[in-house]
């Protein structure tokens, strides 16, 4: 009696955790696909990449970079990044710019954008496997 209830807490628990990572998957994947949809493409310098401190959630790494609106306006933004290791100062990289506040920008490269959605996705398929499999 003890084992079986075990077994069906358990089950309980992965299976909301395994959901629950995989609507948020679902969700911030639909979010990405339509932002990278709207923005606007742009070329960016780097100049200067840094870790910043993110209040409670610890630290982020931060680009600033410059680039040329659609308006031909001149600006320089802070880019959060997961990785800057790759991000040099100098270095062009492609940005995604947010149409309704062009001072909102984001990393144009495949695991900045689709990463953390796949990842979530990943996980909760992968708990959903383990239990239905």
């Amino acid at each position: 009696m003890f084992k079986e209830r075990i077994h069906q807490v358990k089950f309980l628990v992965l299976f909301l955790i395994g959901t629950g990572s995989f609507l948020a998957g679902l969700l911030v994947l639909f979010q990405d696909w339509r932002y990278s949809h709207q923005a606007f493409r742009a070329e960016g310098t780097i100049l200067s990449a840094k870790l910043a401190a993110d209040g409670e959630k610890g630290y982020r790494w931060e680009l600033k970079v410059r680039y040329w609106t659609q308006e031909g306006n001149l600006l320089e933004v802070p880019v959060q990044s997961s990785d800057s290791t790759q991000y040099k100062e100098g270095m062009t990289l492609g940005l995604l710019i947010d149409p309704k506040d062009p001072r909102r920008a984001r990393v144009n490269n495949t695991w900045e954008l689709w990463g953390p959605s796949l990842l979530a996705l990943g996980v909760g398929g992968l708990m959903l496997g383990y239990l239905f499999l």
